[in-house]
């Protein structure tokens, strides 16, 4: 038999020796390229650069594959030198899975303080996050003062609303106002002081939302006040939110409640309120009436005179108007109206209400025929100018007719009413003077 000849090749051999041929020419090829970090060498002998998400950190080597990035890291970009290493997720960001190009931003709510995360934490009650940003994420804002936020992983914090407030950072309740305290805005970090007048009490938002005003017939002098104070006495008050009560003078009718304080003239006989007035009786007066006003401005005095005039009012009747012009034209008396009560004992007392609200009674006892009495008085004192004035009735020929109005000679005097009379006569604002001569 022949001996084989070393020269000859089978065909397998020859494909076998094809095959080894380039890799052989790549291996001695690369013996003579080094690769620089972020690169490897490809099958073509060349450096190539790391893809996304890889990275290469030997310097002047032959690897022919790139690592990959760990979670918590990426890597990004078309040269060398961005694939030399991974960079870590900076604060604010995060990346769950490896070989990943970008971090992402934490969401709403959340945050990562530090670096190279592969999650975020919810942020806990009294905080929040929210923003596009990674340095927005990068930890959790404390509510301020104003707000809260009684959850985690919230973006925003909540206003405290009407009635409560927050006075302190990072909370998770706002705190209800005092008695005594209202807010009437959101988000505030202090209640305001109810004003004089005005009150809050209660355990709700609600009750502490506005100031409450003091209910008719109560009053509240005083700021930051949990109630108010009933009228005392004989006050009454018929509005709402007042720091003072009116006195009801005598000759008036004062309600339970103190809202009201009513002339006696205004109620009948045996009625609630004839315990707190006086009778007084059917018929009418006759009299001659000169109106007197005397001035007195920084010493200066000035004196007006009305003309005289007749009147003859009936008993409890209010007659109006009584305002007349003085005689030089200008000067106009201060009466609006008054009344006339022909008492039990047979004096006389009239009532004059003048313009603002100002009231005096004057009495003429039994049998006399003249009086002068004051309906008006005043004394200011306003910078540097003193002010002082007074306004008289003066009254003559004075003269009684009891029974009705239309009164027949012989009629018998009834009791047709009750009269708004003083039970002191000193407390009257102001009584008959000695009689003229």
């Amino acid at each position: 038999m022949a001996a084989a000849n070393p020269l000859h090749r089978t065909p397998s051999q020859l494909r076998m020796r094809a095959l080894q041929c380039p890799l052989q020419r790549q291996l001695r090829a690369a013996q003579d390229t080094l690769c620089r970090s972020g690169e490897y060498l490809s099958a073509g002998g060349t450096c190539v650069v790391c893809p996304d998400g890889q990275y290469q950190d030997a310097w002047d080597h032959t690897e022919t594959t790139c690592k990959t990035c760990l979670a918590g890291s990426a890597s990004k970009g078309s040269e060398w030198y961005d694939k030399g290493n991974c960079d870590p997720c900076e604060p604010g960001t995060y990346q769950p899975e490896a070989g990943r190009s970008e971090c992402i931003v934490c969401p709403d709510g959340t945050a990562a303080e530090e670096e190279a995360q592969t999650s975020c934490k919810a942020c806990g009650p009294g905080t929040f996050s929210q923003g596009i940003s990674s340095y927005q994420k990068s930890r959790c804002e404390t509510c301020e003062a104003g707000s809260v936020q009684p959850a985690s992983g919230k973006s925003s914090c909540i206003l405290c609303r009407d009635g409560w407030y927050q006075d302190e950072e990072a909370q998770t309740a706002c705190k209800i106002c005092r008695d005594g305290e209202y807010q009437d805005g959101e988000g505030k970090t202090a209640c305001k002081i109810t004003r004089p007048g005005t009150y809050t009490k209660g355990p709700y938002d609600f009750q502490h939302a506005a100031e409450m005003k003091c209910d008719d017939g109560t009053y509240q002098p005083k700021a930051g006040q949990s109630s108010c104070l009933k009228c005392p006495g004989r006050t009454f008050q018929p509005g709402r939110g007042a720091t003072a009560c009116r006195p009801c003078r005598p000759g008036n009718v004062l309600d339970s409640q103190k809202t009201s304080c009513t002339p006696c003239w205004h109620h009948h006989l045996g009625g609630k309120s004839a315990a707190a007035c006086k009778p007084f009786l059917a018929g009418s007066v006759n009299f001659s009436e000169v109106l007197e006003q005397n001035w007195q401005i920084n010493g200066r005095k000035s004196k007006y005179v009305a003309q005289a005039v007749r009147r003859t009012p009936t008993s409890g009747r209010l007659h109006n108007p009584c305002a007349r012009l003085m005689m030089d034209g200008k000067q106009k008396s201060l009466c609006e109206h008054f009344t006339v009560f022909i008492l039990p004992n047979r004096d006389t007392r009239i009532r004059y209400q003048t313009r603002g609200g100002g009231q005096a009674d004057c009495t003429i006892p039994r049998g006399r025929t003249s009086a002068k009495c004051l309906t008006y008085y005043v004394s200011e004192e306003i910078g540097s100018q003193k002010f002082e004035g007074t306004e008289h009735v003066i009254i003559s020929g004075f003269q009684v007719t009891l029974g009705r109005p239309a009164g027949k000679p012989g009629q018998q005097a009834q009791q047709v009413g009750i009269a708004a009379l003083p039970a002191d006569p000193a407390s009257t604002v102001a009584n008959v003077t000695a009689p003229l001569p």
